[in-house]
């Protein structure tokens, strides 16, 4: 079946290229549609058997003539035919090969493209520590207390959303505690027990994120999220005896940012130190 389909295919290029070369335009048609009225006004002054023998030389002097040259070319077109074909075969597979470059490329591209948007941000983390009067979402002072903190700043050209993570590891215990930072330079939590909303950090913005807050004349950390300041802050679960291994995860529409810090009591005051990029 192959062999009789490539031979059909070889007669019919020869055919094209043969008809090709013959076909008409509108020279071509004109000169025709002028031979046709000249014929009939031949045969309209000098009779029928006039414009017969005028339809006999052009038969015999144009279009037999053309007969055989059609058929001439078309045996050459036949024997040129395999060549053409594969001219064309090749032609058909470069075209499919560039197209499947570009595709390439386009999707190169929008690889790119996707791998550049969820590009982890640009953050630096700088320790801080905020001495006051602690304030719960009800409106009452709670006590006296420092606050260790992260000043988180956005050095990317994008602004970028965040939900922060923090894991705590007791070193000395191993136990291990996990909670959604809270922003302390933001408003409280409507209710206790809130669903945790992202942020948008913009270029150059800086944000603090709450790490732990440590009561004057207390030995004891106590670790922040939203829900403890509803608790007056001192909640059990939260409670941080000894020097503590902190992660803080930063999570969002990027790549994930981390960070390393170790918090410990000084003289009763929190100590934040660390701040290296894990690669």
């Amino acid at each position: 079946m192959e062999i009789i389909r490539y031979y059909l295919d070889a007669v019919e290029q020869a055919l094209n290229d043969t008809v090709e070369f013959f076909k008409l335009d509108k020279k071509s048609f004109v000169t025709l549609c002028m031979f046709l009225l000249g014929l009939g006004l031949w045969k309209y002054y000098r009779g029928f058997v006039a414009a017969m023998d005028k339809v006999s030389e052009f038969l015999l002097f144009i279009l037999i003539p053309g007969g055989f040259a059609f058929v001439g070319l078309f045996i050459w077109n036949l024997f040129l035919a395999p060549v053409r074909l594969r001219a064309t075969e090749r032609a058909a597979y470069g075209q499919q090969i560039e197209e499947l470059k570009r595709e390439h490329t386009n999707l190169n591209n929008e690889l790119h493209a996707i791998k550049d948007s969820l590009k982890a941000p640009n953050l630096t983390f700088r320790p801080w520590l905020t001495k006051g009067g602690l304030i719960n979402p009800q409106g009452q002072r709670v006590g006296m207390a420092v606050t260790a903190e992260l000043i988180i700043t956005n050095t990317s050209q994008i602004g970028t959303n965040i939900i922060p993570e923090i894991r705590y590891e007791d070193t000395a215990s191993g136990r291990v505690l996990r909670v959604h930072g809270r922003w302390v330079d933001g408003a409280f939590s409507d209710t206790k027990g809130a669903a945790v909303m992202p942020i948008t950090l913009f270029p150059g913005q800086p944000r603090r994120l709450g790490i732990a807050v440590q009561f004057n004349g207390e030995k004891v950390q106590y670790a922040l999220d939203n829900d403890s300041p509803f608790d007056g802050y001192r909640v059990k679960r939260n409670e941080l005896t000894g020097p503590t291994s902190i992660m803080v995860t930063l999570k969002g529409d990027k790549n994930p940012v981390t960070e390393y810090f170790t918090l410990k009591d000084e003289n009763g005051i929190p100590k934040l130190d660390g701040g290296i990029r894990n690669p």
